[in-house]
C-alpha cells in the first residue's frame, strides 16, 4: 500500500467517525417476539447438530445391537439359511417324470434326500393367484389377486390386478405442449393383499433377498432386499404387450400384442415403433421413431434402421452374457439371460443355419428344462466361449 492510498484511507475514516460522533442518537424497539423467534430458531439449530453428533456416535452401538439381536432371532433356529427356488408353472407329473428318464439330475438328488410331494393350486390356477398365496398363505379371498387383468369399476376396462398406478402431474399448457412441474407426484400402489412370509420374517429381524418373485411390484418396506419380476408394468402400463410387423394378411383378430401390417416397396420396409404416451403433448398421443428396413440385393443380410440408430444384418452375431451384474456395484445374478440367448441363439439358426453365432459367457446358467436347449445349441453349432471377470470381452466402434 502506497502513502497516497493510505492518506485516503485515514481522511475516509476520519470522516466516518466525526459523522458518527455528532449525529443524533436512533431510538428502536425490540419486541418479544424478535428475541423468542431468535432463540427458537437458534435452538433449532443447536439440536439439529447435537442429534446429528449424537447419531454419527451412537451408530457403532447401534449396528452391535442389531448384531446381537440378529443372532438371538436365529439361536433357536434348526438352519442357518433357507433358499426357496420357485419355478412357475412346473407340472409336478412331468416334473417327476423326467426325473425318472434321469433329464433332471438335480431335482432328482433333492428328491433323495429330501421329499418330493405334489401340492393343490390355487383356484384359479394362475400364475399370479399362485405366487399371491405362496407370499401370504391366504386364498384369493384375502389376498384380492384373480388373475393378470381386473376391469376398472369406473369404465369397465381392463386394469392391472396388481398395481395401481396413478399420474397426478402439474403442467403448464403453452399451445399444445404440456410442461411438467415439479410438484407433481405420480403414485404407485401395490394391490395384493394380506401380509407377505418375509415381512414377518424382517419383524423378528432376519434379512430376506426375494429375487424376481411375482406380484411385488411396487416393493414393500421390509428387513431386507427386493428386486421385482411378473407383473412390473413396462412404460406402456401393460405387462409386456409385444409387436409384430408382418406382411402377412391375417383374417383372425388379434386377442394380444400389437400387430402392425406392413408392405415392402422393392427391397425396403418403412414403417413407424409405437413407444409410451407422450406427456410433452397435449392428449397424451403416442411417442414414434421410423423403422426402416432394407434387404441388401443378392445376400441374406438385412440393413435395420431405428430412429438414429443403424444395424447392418449380418452372417455372424455375438452375445455377450454379464454386462453390467456380477461385479462390485451389481453383485447378482438375473438367471434369466442365459436362457434368453440360448433360446435367441436356436430361432436364429432356425432362421438362418448358416449364421456363426459366439455365445460369450462366464457360467451358463441354464436350469431345468432349459439344459436341453443348451445341448441343442451346442449340436446346431452355436460356439460358447468363457471368459474370466479380468478378462473380459470389450466392445469397441467401428467405422465403416
Amino acid at each position: 500500500m502506497n502513502q497516497r492510498t493510505s492518506k485516503s484511507l485515514f481522511l475516509l475514516l476520519l470522516v466516518l467517525w466525526i459523522a458518527l460522533a455528532f449525529c443524533d442518537p436512533a431510538e428502536a424497539y425490540i419486541g418479544p417476539g424478535a428475541g423468542f423467534a431468535f432463540l427458537g430458531s437458534f435452538t433449532i439449530l443447536f439440536v439439529t447438530i447435537i442429534l446429528a453428533f449424537g447419531t454419527i456416535l451412537l451408530w457403532p452401538l447401534r449396528a452391535l445391537y442389531r448384531v446381537i439381536v440378529h443372532r438371538r432371532a436365529l439361536t433357536h433356529s434348526l438352519v442357518d439359511r433357507v433358499i426357496v427356488v420357485g419355478l412357475d408353472g412346473l407340472d409336478p407329473e412331468l416334473a417327476e417324470r423326467f426325473i425318472e428318464e434321469g433329464k433332471l439330475p438335480t431335482l432328482k438328488k433333492l428328491k433323495e434326500e429330501g421329499c418330493f410331494r405334489p401340492l393343490m393350486t390355487t383356484v384359479p390356477s394362475m400364475s399370479p393367484v399362485a405366487w399371491s398365496s405362496f407370499q401370504t398363505g391366504v386364498d384369493p379371498s384375502k389376498h384380492n389377486i384373480y388373475d393378470f387383468l381386473t376391469r376398472d369399476p369406473k369404465n369397465y376396462l381392463p386394469a392391472l390386478s396388481s398395481t395401481d398406478i396413478r399420474g397426478d402431474v402439474k403442467v403448464l399448457k403453452i399451445g399444445k405442449l404440456r410442461l411438467p412441474l415439479p410438484w407433481g407426484k405420480s403414485t404407485f400402489k401395490l394391490l395384493r393383499k394380506g401380509v407377505p412370509f418375509w415381512k414377518i420374517l424382517g419383524k423378528h429381524r432376519i434379512f430376506s433377498s426375494i429375487i424376481r418373485v411375482p406380484i411385488t411390484f411396487p416393493p414393500e418396506k421390509f428387513n431386507g432386499v427386493c428386486i421385482s419380476a411378473m407383473c412390473v408394468p413396462d412404460l406402456r402400463g401393460s405387462q409386456g404387450t409385444f409387436t409384430l410387423f408382418t406382411t402377412e394378411e391375417c383374417s383372425e383378430e388379434a386377442t394380444q400384442g400389437v400387430r402392425v401390417p406392413v408392405t415392402m416397396n422393392g427391397s425396403c420396409i418403412r414403417t413407424e415403433i409405437t413407444g409410451p404416451a407422450n406427456p410433452l403433448k397435449d392428449n397424451n398421443p403416442p411417442m414414434t421413431i421410423p423403422l426402416i428396413v432394407e434387404k441388401e440385393a443378392g445376400k441374406r443380410e438385412a440393413r435395420i434402421t431405428a430412429g438414429d440408430e443403424k444395424v447392418l444384418g449380418a452372417e455372424t452375431l455375438v452375445m455377450i452374457q454379464c454386462v453390467g451384474c456380477r461385479n462390485e456395484d451389481r453383485n447378482y445374478c438375473s438367471r434369466i439371460c442365459c436362457n434368453q440367448s440360448v433360446k435367441n441363439a436356436l430361432k436364429l439358426k432356425e432362421k438362418n443355419p448358416g449364421m456363426d453365432i459366439y455365445i460369450l459367457f462366464r457360467d451358463m446358467r441354464t436350469y431345468g428344462f432349459s439344459e436341453d436347449y443348451y445341448r441343442e445349441a451346442s449340436e446346431r453349432d452355436v460356439k460358447f466361449i468363457r471368459f474370466e471377470p479380468e478378462d473380459a470381452p470389450k466392445v469397441e466402434a467401428v467405422t465403416e
